[in-house]
């Protein structure tokens, strides 16, 4: 009985061991990396766009197209990682971009905890990517693709519409 039992736990440790190891190399393969934080532009400007992000081709894309639609004009533009939205505070900002992941069924913790803290504002735009492309957070107007870089330009002209939008007369 003591060797059924020995074995049975032995079966039962390596299927726990390789569960652990996939889900660890799924992390790594398509986790979201931290984003790198920058700014662009003359931080006393009128109009300030921050966009909170996290770390993927597909965002790292959007983030430079979208600064490069704003590109000439008076506008400072901030970028951080979303894990630092609990320090934002909405009001300094003419816009929000908030871009997360879906994953396991539901946002970013980060993001979920800013959304419910700041609830639907207009100034705020949301990107949410998932595998489907068909997420979203309840309650908000939101932007939903999967990280697909070929299909960027259908995302991308929707922020630019909405930002162009919230920035007013100076564009």
């Amino acid at each position: 009985m003591n060797r059924k039992w020995a074995f049975g736990a032995g079966v039962v440790l390596v299927v726990l061991a390789a569960l652990i190891a996939l889900a660890l190399w799924y992390r790594a393969a398509h986790g979201m990396r931290t984003a790198t934080g920058f700014a662009v532009g003359d931080a006393t400007a009128h109009e300030r766009v921050l966009i909170a992000s996290q770390g993927s081709s597909f965002k790292d894309a959007m983030v430079r197209e979208i600064i490069a639609h704003l590109k000439g004009h008076p506008v400072y533009v901030r970028v951080v990682d979303v894990s630092a939205l609990p320090d934002v505070d909405p009001g300094a900002w003419t816009a929000v971009i908030v871009m997360h992941t879906w994953e396991i069924g539901k946002p970013d913790s980060f993001a979920r905890t800013f959304f419910e803290r700041v609830g639907a504002q207009r100034k705020l735009i949301v990107v949410t990517t998932s595998g489907s492309g068909q997420e979203k957070v309840p309650g908000f107007d939101v932007i939903s693709t999967a990280s697909v870089i070929r299909e960027l330009p259908t995302p991308l002209g929707e922020v630019t519409r909405r930002l162009d939008g919230l920035l007013g007369a100076s564009r």
